[in-house]
């Protein structure tokens, strides 16, 4: 129990991932008392509070009350920068002359 909690964590912590999202749901949705591996389950084999457990993770991922699937990867990449690299001897021009 406490490795399928372990995975959950590590998966919202891969934001943007599709594990992310699933974890979520699973946290959020699947505390149905017939089934013994849901979050509701898991905590309380593992003497942990849910809802207490439940509020922590969804604020710490930044998906509380939200009932879309997180972001993709792509969606959240930022442009990236590239750096040209100049020469030694024109860089020391550079910064001699600067």
């Amino acid at each position: 129990m406490a490795a399928i909690l372990f995975d959950a964590v590590l998966q919202l912590a891969r934001r943007g991932s599709k594990g992310a999202a699933e974890a979520s749901w699973w946290i959020r949705h699947s505390d149905s008392a017939d089934t013994p591996f849901s979050f509701g389950a898991v905590c309380e084999g593992l003497g942990l509070d849910p809802d207490y457990l439940r509020r922590g993770l969804l604020t710490w991922s930044g998906t509380i009350g939200d009932d879309t699937a997180l972001p993709s990867r792509r969606s959240l990449a930022t442009q990236r920068q590239r750096r040209v690299a100049l020469p030694a001897g024109a860089r020391r021009r550079a910064l001699l002359a600067g």
